[in-house]
């Protein structure tokens, strides 16, 4: 298979360091905005990235916060100020001209396999709130798998909210470190049409590393057999936690005839 949109993470202040890296190399950013990041972000820097990426021809997506959120949560405190990040996040993407959102289903099976009811009729509740205000905006909600051992929550999530502006983001390397089974089985229990990106990175197979693309023992290029086999072509977001390894992926990427 060919990549057909290509993104590479990037941290909001990694990306306002590196402004000059990013532009020369013309790398096409997922910028994540941690809650630190969102409260940081102002409109001199929104309008300085959106001038940025305009004048080099590059395109963006944002990821959005996930430390202590949870939509799905017991607790209704919790949800509620998950809701207020998640809404900040929808109106900075506005902001950016940003049409992707990413943001992680927050299912921890340690608690809430025996809570699953609950906890779906509570993400389900706050996703169609804010799935109203992403229509308005434009806005594709990408919903990741973290720690999720397998994809039923999100995968009733999808059932449940059924609509085009409401996807899954699929994260390889998280399936292959905490789910039940590696991420190449895990892709073949999603409708086909209902991943609309996935999560790429490489590591050692037991601890979510975070590598370059070829550095770890993840097998990177079956998956995107996979991908071809099924017919799936999803924005393609690779994730390596050193901006200098976003070059080696990307090498790698060419080397396997994937751009």
């Amino acid at each position: 298979m060919r990549i057909e949109k290509l993104f590479f993470h990037v941290p909001y202040k990694v990306l306002m360091e590196n402004t000059d890296f990013i532009s020369r190399n013309l790398i096409n950013c997922e910028i994540f905005f941690d809650s630190t990041a969102l409260d940081a972000c102002s409109k001199e820097d929104a309008s300085l990235i959106n001038f940025t990426f305009k004048k080099h021809g590059l395109s963006k997506t944002i990821h959005g916060p996930f430390m202590d959120l949870n939509l799905g949560s017991l607790d209704s405190i919790i949800r509620e100020a998950t809701y207020d990040r998640y809404d900040k996040t929808l109106e900075l993407c506005r902001s950016l001209n940003v049409n992707i959102a990413v943001f992680h289903s927050s299912f921890f099976p340690v608690y809430y396999d025996s809570y699953l009811k609950r906890w779906l009729e509570h993400a389900t509740e706050g996703w169609l709130k804010l799935l109203d205000k992403a229509r308005a905006y434009g806005i594709t909600l990408m919903i990741e798998n973290s720690i999720d051992k397998t994809p039923r929550a999100i995968l009733e999530l999808l059932k449940r909210i059924n609509d085009k502006s409401f996807k899954a983001c699929l994260d390889f390397g998280h399936y292959y470190i905490f789910g039940e089974k590696n991420g190449l089985e895990h892709i073949r229990q999603y409708p086909k049409d209902s991943i609309g990106e996935v999560h790429i990175s490489d590591s050692n197979g037991r601890i979510d590393q975070h590598l370059a693309l070829g550095k770890g023992s993840l097998p990177i290029r079956s998956f995107f057999d996979a991908l071809d086999e099924l017919s799936i072509k999803p924005v393609i977001t690779v994730e390596p936690h050193c901006i200098e390894d976003i070059l080696v992926s990307r090498e790698y990427l060419k080397a396997n005839g994937l751009i």
